[in-house]
């Protein structure tokens, strides 16, 4: 029977279920090894390119969402960068966990409305030679000139 600590269980969550999914939208992201002793990188999961800090939390029950949410974000404001706060949901099964993330609310909204800016540039241009094609193969096919 092996025995785990509060910081190994934490630690197994943040590197098997939060890693691997950060990796594949940035290749920088990485555990900060001993992020609560000291070290200049305070949070769990750091991802430089994105500028996002992670803090994650594997508790058996009770969810203290508000002050680890604090926590994140000024652990994230020192590093200069964005603070999410990901926790496993209690009730499900720690081998395939249902995972919660939490961040500020105006940070949503912004990464909400660039999602669904209209793109400039060379995609633009590709946005319209692709409606300008699908046209054309749409009056191509209601008069049966293929």
């Amino acid at each position: 029977m092996s025995v785990h600590n509060t910081r190994q269980k934490g630690r197994r969550f943040v590197v098997k279920h939060l890693l691997p999914e950060l990796l594949k939208i940035d290749t920088t992201a990485h555990e900060t090894v001993g992020s609560g002793q000291g070290n200049h990188e305070k949070s769990d999961l750091v991802c430089s390119l994105i500028g996002v800090a992670i803090e994650g939390k594997n508790v058996p029950s009770g969810v203290a969402a508000e002050g680890w949410l604090h926590e994140a974000q000024k652990d994230a404001e020192n590093m200069h960068m964005k603070g999410v706060l990901a926790w496993r949901c209690p009730q499900s099964p720690e081998e395939r966990p249902t995972i919660h993330a939490a961040l500020d609310f105006h940070w949503l909204v912004e990464l909400l409305r660039k999602d669904r800016e209209v793109p400039t540039g060379e995609g633009r241009e590709m946005r319209f030679h692709l409606t300008k094609a699908i046209e054309h193969l749409k009056r191509a096919v209601k008069s049966d000139t293929l």
